[in-house]
């Protein structure tokens, strides 16, 4: 545990990364000994993985056993945070990134109420387009001009 004087003066990032390297340090040495076969971390199943588990908690309580374990709250793999995931899961119920099963009801309600759940749907469907008009100038065009620039040093 980092000393309450740097909790206080370093980033929120930092110290989440920090705990959850040592959850990821004690996990490997205790650990060594013992088989490969993959548990569920939020009810100890061996029948699933952790983003497939139904288990009746809440997802507060969810992410504080992922948080203890160092885990990433998007894929639940450890070794980086959710907004460093680079794990392409979509969320069945709101088509956001992150496991189905850490979906905040409460955020899908509030989606539901304002309306929003159309908005995030037609903003990425939304037709492009594009238009370019001929120039007639005698002059040659540059579509994008650009600049070659040497530095010393």
């Amino acid at each position: 545990m980092l000393y309450p004087v740097l909790l206080r003066v370093l980033p929120a990032d930092m110290i989440l990364d920090y705990h959850r390297r040592q959850a990821e340090d004690s996990d490997r040495s205790s650990s060594a000994g013992t088989s490969s076969d993959t548990q569920c971390l939020l009810c100890q199943s061996k029948a699933h993985d952790t983003p497939d588990c139904n288990a009746k908690r809440g997802l507060r309580e969810k992410k504080a056993i992922l948080t203890s374990k160092g885990r990433c709250f998007r894929c639940t793999k450890r070794g980086h945070l959710a907004r460093r995931c680079r794990a392409s899961i979509e969320c069945k119920a709101c088509k956001r990134r992150h496991a189905t099963r850490m979906c905040d009801p409460e955020f899908l309600r509030k989606m539901h109420a304002h309306g929003e759940e159309t908005k995030v749907k037609k903003g990425f469907n939304a037709p492009i387009s594009l238009h370019a008009s001929e120039n007639t100038t005698d002059r040659p065009s540059v579509l994008m001009p650009t600049v070659t620039a040497w530095s010393i040093g």
